[in-house]
C-alpha cells in the first residue's frame, strides 16, 4: 500500500514517440494523490519494467510529486521543481530540433530538465506515470481536451526563434564564401530552401493538419494519433 518501492507500478503508452514532429507534448491531472502522493509522470524505454516508478530504471526519467524531484535512469533523484498534488495539471515537452525536454505545471513552463536530448541516441521510447500508494489516481491528456499549457504559443514562438538563427547562420555562411572568392553557392542553397517563407508556410500547414483542424483554441499536439 506504497510503504516500500515493492509497491510501486508503472503504466506506459502503447506507441512509441516518433520523430516525424518537432515537439511532442502531453499533460496529466491528478485525480487524486491517494496517502503518499508517490506519483512519477515522464518517458521511458518502450520495453522498461513497470514495476518501478519513472525514472527509476535505465533509459526512463520522471518528474515525481511527492518531492518535486527529477530522476534520471537512477533510483537518486535532483531537485527539479515545485510539488504537485491533487487538481495540478503536469505536462511534459519534448523538442526534437532543440533537443530540450521540460515539464509544465498548471500551465507554467518549468525550467529545461534535459539538453542534449537526442532521440536518435535512444532506444524507442513512450509516456509512463507511476504510482505507490492506496487511492492514487490520475487522468491522461495526448489532445483530445484542450491544454492548460498554450503549446501553439510556444511553437510559433519557437518557429520565429529559430528560422531567425537558419537566417543568421545562412548569411554568415554566404560572406564567409564571398570572402573567399567563390561564388558556388551549393552549401547554401539548403539553408536558404529551409529559411525561406513557403518553408514556414509548409511547417505551420503539416502542423495544423497533424491536429486535424485549423482552429486556434482546439486541442494541440503532435504524437498518437492515427
Amino acid at each position: 500500500f506504497g510503504g516500500s518501492d515493492e509497491d510501486s507500478a508503472a503504466i506506459r503508452g502503447n506507441i512509441e514517440i516518433l520523430n516525424n514532429n518537432p515537439i511532442n507534448y502531453f499533460e496529466v491531472k491528478i485525480l487524486n494523490t491517494g496517502r503518499e502522493g508517490f506519483i512519477g509522470i515522464g518517458l521511458a524505454h518502450y520495453y522498461c519494467d513497470l514495476d518501478r516508478l519513472p525514472g527509476w530504471e535505465m533509459y526512463s526519467f520522471g518528474y515525481h510529486g511527492d518531492d518535486g524531484h527529477l530522476f534520471d535512469c537512477s533510483g537518486t533523484g535532483k531537485k527539479y521543481g515545485p510539488k504537485f498534488w491533487k487538481g495540478d495539471v503536469i505536462g511534459i515537452c519534448w523538442n526534437f530540433m532543440e533537443k530540450t525536454i521540460f515539464f509544465t505545471k498548471n500551465g507554467t513552463g518549468l525550467s529545461i530538465a534535459f539538453h542534449q536530448y537526442s532521440w536518435f541516441d535512444l532506444p524507442s521510447l513512450a509516456p509512463i506515470i507511476g504510482l505507490r500508494s492506496e487511492g492514487e489516481s490520475i487522468q491522461a491528456n495526448f489532445g483530445k481536451k484542450f491544454f492548460e499549457f498554450d503549446i501553439e504559443a510556444y511553437f510559433i514562438q519557437f518557429t520565429i526563434h529559430h528560422m531567425f538563427r537558419i537566417n543568421f547562420l545562412g548569411k554568415i555562411i554566404s560572406l564567409q564564401k564571398v570572402i573567399k572568392g567563390k561564388n558556388d553557392d551549393t552549401f547554401t542553397k539548403p539553408l536558404k530552401s529551409f529559411s525561406n517563407k513557403k518553408f514556414k508556410k509548409i511547417l505551420v500547414n503539416n502542423i495544423f493538419k497533424k491536429k486535424g483542424t485549423t482552429n486556434q483554441n482546439t486541442s494541440f499536439f503532435f504524437f498518437w494519433r492515427k
